[in-house]
């Protein structure tokens, strides 16, 4: 079963009522895809050749992509500055869990050491309210903890935050469990 669908996650990454853009689905599948990329560079790299290199595969137009851009570079921005202190990073952390007669697989868009536990980032683009999102995601962080929990199992502390990449830009909702 995929983590995802374990939590229940069948809202379209982005509304594309307010940011204008059709293909909602594929276009945060695009930005994910970018942010990995980036993730994988320790945040170094063009934004703009990363979304030019996938956006035929996931159908994106160039006036769409355009205005993914500047959102990903705010992206970027703010995730130097979080991971800037980070022990390890691990994007796209892959994971295999075994519960009751169950085996759950997921990635975790970003799983990360600190000096005494784990944080674990998780991209959304949506331009739903932060309570909405940390509810709409909050199985599926619980999922992705027993997950880290696996890979840190002696993490005195934990952080997991929702990085909502909106129009007015990203901004972190934190998801207490």
């Amino acid at each position: 079963i995929p983590a995802t669908k374990l939590a229940k996650e069948n809202a379209a990454p982005y509304v594309a009522s307010s940011s204008g853009m059709r293909n909602a689905t594929e276009l945060g599948s695009l930005g994910h895809a970018v942010l990995e990329q980036l993730a994988l560079n320790e945040w170094g790299g063009s934004v703009a050749h990363w979304l030019e290199t996938f956006r035929e595969e996931f159908g994106a137009t160039k006036t769409e992509v355009q205005t993914l851009e500047k959102r990903i570079e705010q992206t970027r921005e703010l995730m130097v500055e979080l991971t800037g202190s980070m022990q390890e990073t691990r994007p796209e952390f892959p994971f295999v869990l075994h519960e009751s007669d169950r085996l759950i697989d997921g990635t975790i868009d970003l799983l990360c050491r600190t000096a005494k536990g784990y944080a674990i980032f998780d991209y959304k683009f949506t331009e739903a309210p932060d309570d909405a999102v940390a509810e709409q995601y909050r199985g599926q962080m619980q999922t992705y903890c027993k997950a880290a929990e696996k890979l840190y199992p002696d993490a005195a502390d934990r952080r997991i935050e929702l990085v909502v990449i909106a129009a007015k830009g990203p901004r972190l909702v934190s998801v207490n469990l």
